[in-house]
């Protein structure tokens, strides 16, 4: 590239694009991307679309990532101490988050379907198991169910995949010196800690959210180890450690992932604990269930559309009503119309034939039977036949 971004900004602002269409496609090493890498990845087991030379994949989360949804809101951090996430904020988040994804012309059956999964059920006004399960609520939906889904679908077209989830919580051995809340566990940036090093860093150094935090020595064994994960994988493209081979890759019906959870200090050999199907109920209901729900309810509606649709069926049928009326009277004044005017012509008509017939009075007699009404007037009646009419012709 040997253009500027504002030289490519500038010019490309006078280019026409078409609606759904794209400027530019995605490459990569120069070769366009096809299709969706969804779609792509989806179709790529059964041959119906060439991917690109599968490459290993290392991916992982937080076990709470979800956690940044509540500190995001600074309403709820800063002035309420989390104290607003009750089960009223659960509904009302899933309801936002049915709308912002627009599930469906139902929404509230699916938000009441997520309500149901996220409830703590055996009591539902228990204040930390209803911040912990909305935090599970926001982690499933964000990151857990897209993540199984990229891992499954790498796999299953060939990529060679390693999966961590990170379940060490920071200070968890020192209570006085954490700065995490323990409803919310592993921060959604803890992994990034671990992996740049954060607890070696002079206070200085260090983000202003993290300043003047103590960490344990645990936690720069942790970080050291985290470290060394990515660093091999990165060399090497396998994250196992030099005399471990306990991590399994990712497999398409055996969903092997690395528990990271450091915890005593011999961790430091073995990556973590090897494990398998992370949360997949959890995110069989995300990937499976919801979806399903959806496609299920585009055929339903609500109580204020169906009462839009009715008044849409009750304006056709009037407007249709209205149509065969109008077509009806005209047709009928038509008919109205030919008829009176019709038989005008055809008077007008006999009376002319009538009219221009020449009749031999002298040589034969008329009766009024022959004589049209029209002529029949008291000055032109015939009485007695031609001869009384000369008669009364001479007299006169």
């Amino acid at each position: 590239m040997t253009k500027a971004t504002n030289d490519i900004v500038y010019a490309t602002q006078t280019i026409p694009i078409e609606y759904n269409r794209y400027l530019f496609m995605p490459t990569v090493d120069g070769n366009e991307v096809p299709a969706n890498p969804l779609w792509t990845l989806m179709n790529a087991p059964s041959g119906e679309v060439s991917i690109m030379s599968p490459v290993p994949l290392l991916i992982g989360m937080n076990a709470q990532d979800g956690s940044e949804v509540v500190l995001e809101d600074r309403r709820l951090g800063e002035f309420s101490q989390f104290n607003d996430v009750d089960h009223e904020y659960l509904k009302s988040y899933a309801l936002e988050y049915c709308y912002r994804h627009n599930y469906s012309m139902n929404r509230e059956a699916t938000a009441d379907a997520i309500v149901s999964k996220y409830t703590f059920w055996p009591d539902r006004a228990a204040v930390w198991a209803i911040k912990e399960n909305f935090i599970h609520f926001a982690t499933d939906a964000y990151y857990t169910a897209p993540m199984q889904l990229s891992a499954h679908l790498h796999s299953a077209s060939g990529s060679r995949v390693f999966q961590y989830v990170n379940n060490y919580n920071f200070s968890k051995q020192h209570p006085d010196l954490s700065f995490i809340p323990d409803w919310m566990g592993v921060c959604r940036d803890c992994d990034l800690y671990l992996m740049f090093g954060y607890p070696f860093l002079p206070d200085e150094l260090r983000p202003l959210g993290l300043r003047g935090i103590n960490f344990t020595d645990m936690d720069r064994n942790a970080s050291r180890t985290f470290s060394n994960i990515v660093r091999r994988f990165t060399y090497y493209q396998n994250p196992n450690f030099l005399y471990d081979g306990s991590w399994v890759a990712y497999e398409p019906r055996r969903h092997w992932y690395m528990n990271f959870n450091y915890s005593h200090e011999e961790d430091w050999k073995v990556p973590g604990t090897i494990a398998r199907d992370y949360r997949y109920q959890d995110v069989a209901f995300w990937n499976e269930y919801i979806p399903a729900l959806v496609n299920y309810m585009t055929t339903t509606f609500s109580p204020e559309n169906v009462a839009y649709r009715r008044e849409i069926i009750v304006y056709r049928w009037i407007t249709g009503v209205n149509a065969i009326i109008i077509i009806l009277l005209v047709v009928l004044a038509g008919a109205f119309g030919y008829m009176v005017f019709g038989h005008k012509e055809e008077e007008d008509a006999v009376y002319k034939g009538e009219s221009h017939q020449l009749v031999d009075f002298g040589i034969r007699s008329v009766s009024d039977g022959t004589v049209s009404s029209r002529t029949r007037s008291p000055h032109s009646r015939i009485r007695g036949g031609g001869t009384q009419y000369l008669e009364r012709e001479s007299n006169i």
